[in-house]
């Protein structure tokens, strides 16, 4: 399983793919508006979930956050899936995410902290 975070299509992890017949290629699309770039997966294990994302948000303030951000916003994790994948059976859950760049600017960090909110959530609700 490699998990790809910054492809631009599934077309582009398609082509990955059938350069070894091995591979299949899974995508689900993302939000991110400003690079376009989604978060996809090649796997020569078969996908036993198709993929899935929230679309939930997590709010972020100046007092909820220890970035030093001063206001209050919401965010989705705009490139994320989960999914499952069976292994001598036993069933694996795959998570993945790219969080929000420049994580030394106070609003993508604070921005950073709300989209780990939303994975955390995801988790709980969905394993605990």
């Amino acid at each position: 399983v490699l998990v790809v975070a910054e492809a631009e299509t599934c077309g582009t992890l398609a082509r990955v793919a059938a350069a070894n017949v091995n591979y299949a290629a899974g995508m689900i699309d993302g939000t991110d508006t400003y690079t376009g770039q989604e978060i996809g997966m090649l796997t020569k294990v078969d996908v036993e979930v198709d993929f899935q994302r929230t679309e939930v948000r997590g709010e972020y303030s100046a007092g909820t956050s220890s970035c030093g951000y001063v206001g209050s916003k919401d965010s989705a994790v705009s490139k994320h899936f989960w999914t499952r994948i069976k292994i001598v059976n036993r069933y694996v859950s795959i998570i993945a995410a790219h969080l929000k760049a420049n994580p030394t600017e106070a609003s993508s960090c604070a921005q950073r902290e709300a989209q780990v909110e939303v994975l955390r959530d995801l988790v709980t609700t969905r394993y605990a």
